[in-house]
């Protein structure tokens, strides 16, 4: 009902259904922060830079 009320559509997969996920535990001061990494295996042969999109999620944000 949320998607009809604000005109998105569904989301749909696009990719071919070869991706590779790799995850790290990335050092930052005293901890580690975990990311995840997803990408297409083809990226793994090219010979050019591929496209990033960073998400990062914020946590527990709370208001009233």
């Amino acid at each position: 009902m949320y998607r009809r009320v604000v005109g998105t559509t569904l989301n749909r997969d696009i990719s071919d259904g070869q991706v590779t996920i790799r995850e790290y535990d990335c050092p930052i001061e005293e901890r580690f922060m975990h990311a995840r990494f997803f990408y297409p295996d083809e990226v793994q042969q090219a010979i050019e830079l591929a496209h990033v999109i960073l998400y990062l999620h914020g946590g527990g944000f709370i208001g009233r």
